[in-house]
C-alpha cells in the first residue's frame, strides 16, 4: 500500500501542478498542491475563547516542505495569537534525513494589573529554529534510530514595573535558549520500545544537562509497562533568572518540574489551559516532563540536581493505568535540602497518549503537607490532569523544542 502518493511525481518546475483547497483534513490528491484551510476554536483562561483557522499542507504524512499556520483571535486580549511552523526536509545519501524547522508562537500571560494599567493583555512570544539529523540505520532491519538536534529560541514577555516616581511602565524581559540533543530510539516488533534522550540546555548563562529514558514493554495482551527515568543537574547556574508566571529558569525541572504546581513551563513549550491559576480544577494541570510527578506540589524548583523514576502499568480491557513515582532533589522549598518524595495512584485514559486524569492515592508526607498548605485537602482536590496535544502527529512536528 502506497500511503504517500505525493512522492510519485518528479518535476523541475515548482508550479507543475494546480492548487486544490480543502476544508477538512484528508489524504489529498497527488495530482494537485493540496492546501487545507480548517476553522479552529481554542480556549485558555488568559485568552478566553480563540476562534481562528489553520492552514496546512497535510497532517498524515511527510512532505519535503511541511507547514502549519494557525492564527486565532484572543477574545480576552483583543489581539491575534497562535502558532506557526515551516519545516524543510532533505534526504541526502549520507544520512537518512536532514530537517530544518522555523517556528513562532504567541499567547497571553494573565496579569490583571497589567490589563488595567495598559488596557491590553501581557503576551509571551517565542521564535526559534531547529535543525535535526537522522542517521541511517546500520541495516534495513536494524531496530535502532539515532538523531542529533540543535535548536535556538528567543522568548520575550512584558513585565509590569514601576519607576522611582511609582509610575508604571512595561519592562520587557528577554531569554535566549540554546539546546543540543541526542536521541536514540529502539523498536523491537512493537513489543519493546525504548527512547533515550540527552539534552544540553543553555539559558541566559545557565547550563543544565538532562538525561531521560522511556521504556515501553508489552508483556501481555493489551497490557503495557512504561518505565521512565530522569536525571538533571546544573554544571553552572546563574541564580534568580526568572520569566513569566512562576516559570523559573533556575530550575532544572521543566514541564511540571518535580510534581508541578503550577506548571513550570519555563521554555513555553506546553499547551497550558490555566497559567493564571484562578480555577481550582483547571489549575491542576501537570506535564509529564523532566521531574514527571503527577501530584500537585510546589517542591518543583530544585537548586542543583534532580533524579526521578516512575512506572505506569496499563490494565487490559479498561482505560486505567496504575502509577508510582519516586525522586530525590535539593529543593528551594526545603532550603536546598536533599529530600525524597514519592507517590502512587491510578490514571484514567481519556485519549491515549494525549489526555489523562491522574488520581494520586498515597503520597509521601512532604507532598501531603505541602498540598494542605495550598488548600488541596482531600482526594478530589488533588486530582490532576495531563493535556499533551503535541503528541498528535501534526503537533509533534510543530513542537517547539
Amino acid at each position: 500500500i502506497d500511503l504517500n502518493r505525493n512522492n510519485n511525481y518528479f518535476s523541475k518546475s515548482f508550479l507543475h501542478k494546480p492548487f486544490k483547497f480543502y476544508l477538512l483534513p484528508n489524504l489529498g490528491n497527488p495530482a494537485f498542491y493540496n492546501i487545507f484551510i480548517t476553522p479552529t476554536i481554542g480556549f485558555n483562561t488568559s485568552d478566553k475563547w480563540m476562534p481562528g483557522i489553520s492552514v496546512y499542507n497535510n497532517i498524515f504524512y511527510e512532505h519535503s516542505i511541511n507547514y502549519i499556520i494557525s492564527p486565532s483571535y484572543s477574545t480576552q486580549g483583543k489581539s491575534l495569537v497562535g502558532n506557526a511552523f515551516i519545516q524543510y526536509n532533505l534526504y541526502p545519501k549520507a544520512v537518512k534525513k536532514l530537517s530544518i524547522t522555523a517556528r513562532f508562537k504567541r499567547y497571553s500571560l494573565e496579569d490583571i494589573n497589567f490589563q488595567k494599567l495598559f488596557n491590553t493583555n501581557n503576551f509571551y512570544h517565542k521564535i526559534g529554529i531547529l535543525g535535526s539529523i537522522l542517521l541511517n540505520n546500520e541495516s534495513v532491519f536494524s531496530p535502532l534510530n539515532h538523531e542529533f538536534t540543535i535548536s535556538s529560541s528567543h522568548v520575550w514577555t512584558n513585565d509590569l514595573n514601576f519607576d522611582i516616581n511609582s509610575k508604571p511602565f512595561i519592562d520587557k524581559q528577554y531569554v535566549n535558549i540554546l539546546e543540543l540533543g541526542y536521541h536514540q530510539k529502539y523498536n523491537s516488533n512493537n513489543l519493546i520500545k525504548n527512547e533515550f534522550n540527552t539534552n544540553l540546555q543553555i539559558i541566559n548563562k545557565s547550563l543544565n544537562v538532562q538525561l531521560e529514558n522511556n521504556l515501553s514493554w508489552q508483556f501481555a495482551k493489551k497490557t503495557f509497562l512504561y518505565w521512565r527515568t530522569f536525571v538533571g543537574f546544573f554544571p553552572f547556574r546563574k541564580p534568580n533568572t526568572l520569566i513569566g508566571n512562576a516559570l523559573s529558569f533556575n530550575a532544572i525541572t521543566g514541564g511540571n518540574g518535580f510534581g508541578g504546581y503550577p506548571v513550570h513551563d519555563y521554555t513555553f513549550d506546553e499547551v497550558v489551559i490555566n497559567r493564571k491559576l484562578d480555577n481550582d480544577v483547571l489549575a491542576n494541570q501537570v506535564s509529564i516532563r523532566e521531574g514527571g510527578f503527577k501530584s500537585i506540589m510546589r517542591l518543583g524548583i530544585s537548586n542543583n540536581y534532580l533524579i526521578t523514576t516512575g512506572v505506569d502499568i496499563k490494565i487490559p480491557t479498561i482505560p486505567i493505568q496504575i502509577f508510582g513515582t519516586i525522586g530525590v532533589g535539593d529543593f528551594l522549598l526545603f532550603n536546598n535540602t536533599s529530600i525524597f518524595a514519592a507517590e502512587t495512584g491510578f490514571s484514567i485514559i481519556i485519549l491515549p497518549k494525549t489526555i489523562f486524569i491522574h488520581c494520586p492515592v498515597v503520597t509521601s508526607s512532604n507532598i501531603t503537607e505541602d498540598q494542605s498548605t495550598i488548600g488541596k485537602d482531600g482526594f478530589f482536590k488533588r486530582i490532576t490532569f495531563t493535556l499533551q496535544i503535541q503528541n498528535f502527529n501534526w503537533w509533534q512536528k510543530a513542537k517547539m523544542k
